[in-house]
């Protein structure tokens, strides 16, 4: 139907119940209507509105610039359009889509045009974050598959090229004499400690593996029981070693997946007492402490043999390693997992330490939780 059948209660019907926001105002910038939707979606009155300037809606989280630019283009007769974060009345913010025309009829108004995308942001926003956890996954899955391929090469490389030497042994030799028993049995040895390794590194692929992805059940977690629990489960290391190993102040009780949390906890002492000084018996502190916003940080301190902390970042990727096989057993698996473990819980952990004078592992955690059993984090 064409305007000029319209008349003017019929249009300011139309535009009271439009599924956007419609406020004029005059050339100062003053509102001099606002439409129902306005009011609905700030939570003011009409009388709250009408003769305020819409700096009103202002969040004040966006630079000043924007208002600048925004007013300098609508000043020139320009229309503006944008997004904008603006504040309800209860003051939550919420996501605002705004196109002004300048108009002009005998006297200067402003008409601006809004769409609440607050939904619309807030879908893009999460999707972002999932994109980012995927191309962080995606890295990881990358870094995880170079190094396995690496490590789990050597001891196969082993296996085989022994093998072979066992063959060639048997089918050179007819008659078996002391030295070539001897070699064969050499071969053999070589072999099954090249075996060993690699379901080491197996076993600690599925661990890593379970503990990258595997459901979380999280629940009240005693750390003090953890770490006598884990003390007890390692009493046969602590008592070959003839290990020192004590605890000491309040731990708290915190959300978290317990089965993880003594995992993290085993392997940062089984690294404590593994990685010892010659000679020198093993002396491990467990000590607790609790930080501002709602945070606890535990230490576990050893009077091992340190490392340089240029190697800091590296100690936590997995299958890195800062000594050889020889002279110290293990897959460069355990600390990874720490690392995977802490991330998950939405923590932190590093360490300070210096060669040949011990090393203080800390780790940060978050006394409470969000998340819903059974979740993914």
């Amino acid at each position: 139907m064409p305007t000029k059948y319209l008349g003017a209660n019929s249009i300011n019907t139309i535009f009271e119940n439009v599924a956007c926001g419609i406020v004029v105002c005059d050339k100062k910038g003053n509102m001099l209507w606002v439409n129902k939707y306005i009011l609905e979606k700030t939570g003011y009155t009409i009388d709250e509105l009408i003769g305020k300037n819409p700096r009103i809606f202002k969040s004040g989280i966006q630079d000043e610039s924007i208002y600048s630019d925004l007013w300098k283009k609508i000043s020139s007769g320009q229309v503006w359009s944008g997004t904008l974060i603006n504040k309800k009345k209860d003051g939550s913010h919420y996501h605002e889509e705004i196109s002004i025309t300048p108009v002009q009829n005998g006297t200067q108004y402003y008409i601006a045009i809004k769409k609440d995308i607050t939904e619309r942001v807030d879908s893009e926003g999460k999707i972002s974050m999932y994109i980012e956890k995927l191309i962080e996954k995606n890295k990881q899955l990358d870094e995880f598959a170079s190094a396995a391929s690496h490590d789990l090469r050597e001891p196969m490389r082993k296996i085989v090229a022994f093998g072979e030497r066992v063959q060639k042994e048997i089918s050179d030799n007819e008659d078996f004499n002391k030295e070539g028993a001897s070699r064969i049995k050499n071969y053999l040895t070589r072999m099954t400690n090249a075996s060993t390794r690699l379901e080491s590194l197996l076993n600690g692929l599925l661990m890593y593996s379970r503990t990258n992805s595997g459901d979380m059940e999280f629940s009240r977690v005693n750390i003090e029981d953890v770490i006598k629990n884990v003390i007890c489960d390692l009493e046969i290391k602590i008592i070959n070693s003839e290990a020192d190993i004590s605890f000491a102040g309040d731990f708290p009780i915190i959300d978290a997946d317990e089965t993880m949390i003594r995992q993290l906890l085993q392997n940062l002492l089984i690294n404590a007492i593994k990685f010892s000084k010659d000679g020198e018996r093993p002396v491990v502190r467990i000590t607790s402490e609790e930080l501002p916003e709602g945070k606890i940080a535990i230490y576990i301190e050893d009077n091992g043999i340190g490392f340089d902390e240029k190697h800091l970042g590296k100690i936590f990727q997995i299958f890195q390693r800062l000594h050889s096989h020889s002279r110290y057993a293990g897959t460069g698996v355990g600390l990874a997992i720490c690392k995977r473990i802490v991330d998950r819980h939405h923590g932190e952990i590093t360490a300070i330490s210096e060669e040949n004078n011990g090393a203080k592992f800390i780790v940060v955690l978050p006394k409470t939780h969000q998340i819903k059993e059974g979740s993914n984090d």
